[in-house]
């Protein structure tokens, strides 16, 4: 028997943590079963908003999860 993941839990929000959730959910679920995927972000911790400019290829990692740009 497989064992499956079904729940991945990213700690900490910002580019770096809904990125990763958008890019797990995306690819996850096309070679397994349905996967929950949960974010946890403190309402306390400021964005500090660092590091979306150095994503040279944000554009291309958004089009493949199925994110309209418009």
């Amino acid at each position: 028997m497989a064992n499956w993941i079904e729940r991945v839990t990213i700690v900490g929000g910002g580019t770096a943590g809904w990125l990763t959730a958008l890019i797990l959910q995306t690819h996850l679920n096309k070679v397994s079963r349905a996967v929950k995927i949960a974010v946890i972000e403190s309402p306390n911790i400021p964005t500090i908003g660092v590091g979306e400019s150095t994503i040279q290829n944000l554009k291309v990692t958004l089009s493949l999860a199925g994110v309209d740009e418009a």
